[in-house]
């Protein structure tokens, strides 16, 4: 990459294929694998590096929330530490990701459907820390327009804490 000290070779392969179950019912899979070998991978600039989490990953989770986490210092004026270095968590980006996704679609009239999903994923720095993967699942509201769909879903982490979160975006039609 150009300005960047950082040589490296990047492969992404996103694959997402919808099924007709019957006449009304789609099952929608999406999978996501990318892997990077860099010379100095510290030295990448962040944009190059792998994230998951949000409304085309992880359902659930934060956008780009899912990522191996540094901790760096600053100085903070907040009621923590006042005037003092404060740790920092740091979404720092990894070399590798996994993400997927299981999506049932049941069309309904009005051209609108409804959905449940399951999602999986995370950034890593190594393949060998697959235990890492978290999970998202919820329900969704399809609204089918002319050339795409509206989809407004509500995602809830299962693998960590915390409360369901909103995502509108836009599909293909189904």
């Amino acid at each position: 990459m150009l300005g960047s000290p950082a040589s490296f070779l990047q492969i992404n392969v996103q694959l997402e294929r919808a099924f007709a179950l019957a006449p009304r019912w789609h099952l929608l899979l999406r999978d996501e694998f990318g892997a990077t070998a860099a010379s100095h991978f510290a030295q990448m600039p962040p944009v190059m590096r792998f994230f998951a989490g949000g409304a085309d990953s992880v359902r659930g989770f934060e956008y780009n929330a899912l990522s191996p986490i540094y901790t760096v210092y600053a100085r903070e004026k907040t009621s923590q530490c006042p005037g003092q270095m404060c740790p920092l968590r740091v979404q720092a980006g990894g070399k590798d990701v996994i993400s997927g996704t299981v999506e049932i679609d049941r069309s309904l009239p009005h051209d609108l459907g409804v959905a449940a999903f399951f999602d999986y994923g995370n950034a890593f720095n190594s393949f060998h820390t697959p235990h890492l993967l978290q999970y998202g699942a919820g329900i969704g509201l399809r609204v089918r327009l002319p050339v795409l769909t509206l989809g407004v879903d509500v995602g809830q982490p299962l693998s960590a804490p915390g409360s369901p979160r909103l995502y509108i975006n836009f599909l293909p039609r189904l």
